[in-house]
């Protein structure tokens, strides 16, 4: 059905990727084309136009799950990522968390997750950039992680349950006090961890992860002690299930569509 201005009434309106920064009445986030998998993304949280101190947190994806801020986690606009403000966590039990969702199993699915981090320098051994697990790594855990305190400071690590780690990167140091954009991709048995779009880890492994019955938590883990919650910016959140994409770094915010 035609509307007024000859568009498709009851769809909604996307722009084309040459055109960037244009956004329609009644839309939340700004339109910048389209993604091919978004029909896979389970999770996007990207701030948009949040007001400064702002504890409303938004999932972006198709889903729309309910996000719940926990500490003092807030928006902060005054460390932007294209032009839009971040999220800042302090590192003393400050998280955002969805709650357990059979939509969120990785299993044995490719998948994709990627974040945009600019970190504090902290103390701790590890800190938590997001995951879904226990301070004791039990079923179904999985969680990505950054050292800081030994010579491996500044690496990214991804565990799995039992506390095994998948892989590690070398070569890169993201705790440097610079923004990085860490992308975690499985492809069959194959896992990635990309920084900045070069591969900084990859192995084969055949891991299948078990269901979780724990949250899905970003800057921290499920428990009572904050020991590996992180502080630092983040500027965008997006996980993708059965998708392998490729190892491009984005020049704009995510799509929404």
């Amino acid at each position: 059905m035609l509307g007024f201005n000859g568009g498709l009434m009851g769809k909604r309106r996307k722009q084309e990727a040459t055109t960037p920064g244009l956004w329609f009445p009644n839309e939340r986030a700004i339109i910048v084309g389209s993604d091919p998998y978004w029909d896979n993304v389970v999770l996007l949280l990207q701030p948009n136009e949040e007001a400064n101190n702002s504890t409303v947190f938004t999932d972006l994806s198709s889903y729309g799950r309910t996000l719940t801020a926990n500490g003092n986690v807030k928006i902060d606009t005054s460390v932007t990522r294209f032009g839009r403000p971040t999220i800042l966590a302090d590192g003393t039990g400050d998280t955002i968390s969805a709650a357990d969702s059979a939509s969120l199993e990785l299993s044995s699915s490719n998948f994709t997750l990627e974040l945009w981090l600019e970190p504090f320098s902290q103390s701790r051994q590890y800190v938590t950039l997001i995951g879904r697990s226990d301070l004791n790594y039990t079923g179904g855990t999985w969680v990505l992680i950054v050292n800081y305190a030994s010579s491996t400071s500044g690496d990214v690590l991804l565990y799995a349950e039992n506390n095994a780690l998948v892989l590690q990167t070398t070569g890169v140091n993201v705790r440097d006090g610079n923004a990085h954009f860490i992308q975690v991709v499985r492809t069959g048995n194959v896992f990635d961890i990309n920084v900045d779009g070069t591969n900084r880890a990859t192995t084969t492994n055949n891991l299948a992860f078990g269901n979780s019955t724990f949250p899905l938590k970003i800057m921290g883990e499920d428990g009572s002690s904050p020991n590996r919650d992180a502080a630092a910016n983040v500027g965008a959140v997006r996980l993708t299930i059965g998708v392998a994409r490729p190892n491009v770094v984005p020049t704009g915010p995510f799509p929404v569509y």
